[in-house]
């Protein structure tokens, strides 16, 4: 989307990309920070890599079976984004994503394109994306700065969503 656009666009449920005087009003008279952005967390829809784990966790024992793969892929990873949209707009009340313009969608939240995609996608993880995963993860796994790199993954994620859902909740509403 950022090719698509020419800019970063607030996509995930993580992400925030507004300028300070946005989240602190009292900022907009000083003029270095009146356009100083305030980026907290990736401009990435979650529910894609949430959607990668699934495939590189859970279907493993399909990667002898690239046709299965694809279509288990397709239909587990659409049935997530579904209730994944159902989540972002019922707990969230925000939609990250529209479908409504695609051929052969569900109220927008899912299309055709996007489970061709999910399948896609699953064969990519686990084929290609799985292998060299576990690779880096056997290096690393014992040593202290897996932990600190995971934490500090966690904590960004926290205040991400902190800032987000709570400390700005009024704001982005």
């Amino acid at each position: 989307m950022a090719i698509i656009n020419h800019r970063f666009t607030e996509r995930g449920y993580l992400f925030v990309l507004q300028p300070l005087p946005y989240y602190f009003p009292s900022l907009q008279n000083v003029p270095l920070l009146r356009k100083l952005p305030l980026v907290l967390g990736l401009p990435l829809i979650e529910v894609y890599g949430f959607g990668g784990i699934i495939a590189i966790l859970g279907f493993r024992k399909l990667s002898e079976h690239p046709v299965g793969l694809f279509f288990t892929g397709m239909a587990v990873l659409t049935l997530f984004e579904l209730l994944g949209s159902y989540f972002c707009t019922g707990v969230l009340h925000k939609s990250y994503w529209d479908y409504s313009g695609r051929f052969l969608n569900f109220q927008g939240r899912i299309c055709l394109m996007s489970a061709l995609a999910w399948g896609t996608g699953s064969l990519l993880a686990v084929k290609g994306l799985r292998p060299v995963l576990g690779k880096l993860y056997r290096n690393i796994r014992h040593r202290r700065r897996f932990r600190v790199i995971v934490s500090v993954l966690m904590a960004g994620a926290l205040l991400c969503a902190l800032c987000k859902y709570w400390w700005f909740a009024d704001i982005l509403s």
